[in-house]
């Protein structure tokens, strides 16, 4: 069971969500925001910075900012300004709840989703040019030359054969 929330922030209802204002503004501070101070650098004194329990009765991962894993996916109201906000793991930080566009159970803001898909589409594209076959190595002329001058090189149409099947130069009997 969740401790009881000294500071400014508390739970959202379905209410709270649906009759708070739209407006894409900043929220407070990060210290403005939460509940609880932020632990100190001992391992063993760690607790989530929003409901105050400790490790010992939940997670709190090292890169959330002190916020365990069940406050990084609740909807939160910030009860001075009235603001309804979400912890965005992409951010690491908290964003106002219009951030999150239509999907306000998304653990990334639409802006971190974004940036997601886009990271996805190169990866691809660099796998399809990995898994592509290697070009060939480049052919060397007679005159050595490169594949810069092959063309000029290159046998003439008909693969350099006379009328006839006879190659070009050889004097026909």
């Amino acid at each position: 069971m969740a401790m009881p929330s000294p500071g400014p922030s508390v739970r959202a209802t379905g209410a709270d969500v649906a009759n708070a204002p739209r407006n894409r503004g900043e929220l407070p501070s990060y210290a403005e925001l939460i509940n609880y101070p932020r632990s100190t650098r001992d391992k063993h004194a760690v607790r989530c910075v929003m409901c105050g329990l400790g490790q010992d009765s939940c997670v709190v991962p090292r890169q959330n900012k002190g916020v365990c894993k069940t406050c990084d996916v609740t909807i939160w109201r910030h009860c001075p300004s009235g603001c309804i906000m979400k912890f965005c793991k992409g951010c690491k930080k908290f964003l106002n709840i219009d951030l999150f566009g239509e999907k306000t159970d998304a653990a990334k803001c639409e802006r971190c989703r974004e940036r997601g898909r886009k990271s996805y589409i190169m990866r691809k594209r660099r796998e399809r040019v990995e898994d592509s076959p290697a070009p060939s190595a480049p052919t060397t002329s007679r005159r050595g030359r490169g594949d810069a001058h092959a063309s000029r090189d290159a046998a003439p149409p008909g693969g350099g054969l006379a009328r006839g099947g006879v190659p070009r130069g050889v004097a026909q009997a």
